[in-house]
């Protein structure tokens, strides 16, 4: 009926792309910080969605773009620049709890978002830059198997924000000039 039911004020300023764990107890969003304004990195939080406590998982900042939960809840995959390899940016796995070291999953020229299949066994991910003739690809790959890394989506426009279904057996992606796309859905991973 397009009432609002209830809410959640986050203490965090700044926040994008909150992405609600899947049990529905906890919310990992990207932020800057506590309180306005903060000049502080975008970093990633999970927010105790009955208690509305918010706690950072990293310090180094990360790339402004949705973050994925692990089946069981208790991992969280975010995308972060990369300075010492030929990647731009990598997917780290970071325990939801706080605890325990990043570890890191998958490094590729990913540009801005990166979606990961409901069990981690694939990535899509947005490869190539807005500014270059080619423009922007969707590409794929097996986390576990460097070989099937491939391009899938590359029309003569951009191609951006692949989401694969649940169930991983579809892909949705937006394609088409800078402001005015249309969505696409195609099997995956074959395409």
């Amino acid at each position: 009926e397009g009432k609002k039911v209830g809410g959640l004020d986050l203490p965090l300023y700044g926040a994008t792309a909150p992405m609600m764990s899947p049990d529905g107890t906890r919310i990992a969003v990207p932020a800057r910080g506590v309180g306005r304004p903060s000049t502080d990195k975008l970093n990633l939080w999970v927010v105790d969605v009955e208690r509305g406590a918010a706690t950072k998982l990293t310090e180094s900042g990360v790339v402004q773009a949705l973050p994925a939960w692990s089946e069981d809840g208790v991992r969280i995959a975010v995308l972060r620049d990369v300075d010492t390899t030929d990647a731009d940016s990598r997917l780290d796995a970071i325990r939801a709890d706080g605890s325990g070291e990043s570890e890191t999953i998958f490094e590729a020229d990913i540009t801005f978002q990166a979606e990961l299949s409901r069990d981690w066994s694939w990535v899509a991910f947005m490869t190539g830059s807005f500014g270059d003739a080619k423009g922007v690809a969707i590409a794929r790959r097996r986390l576990d198997d460097p070989a099937t890394h491939s391009i899938v989506f590359d029309g003569p426009s951009q191609d951006l924000l692949p989401k694969i279904h649940p169930d991983g057996d579809w892909i949705a992606y937006a394609s088409g000039p800078l402001g005015s796309f249309d969505t696409y859905i195609q099997r995956f991973p074959e395409g």
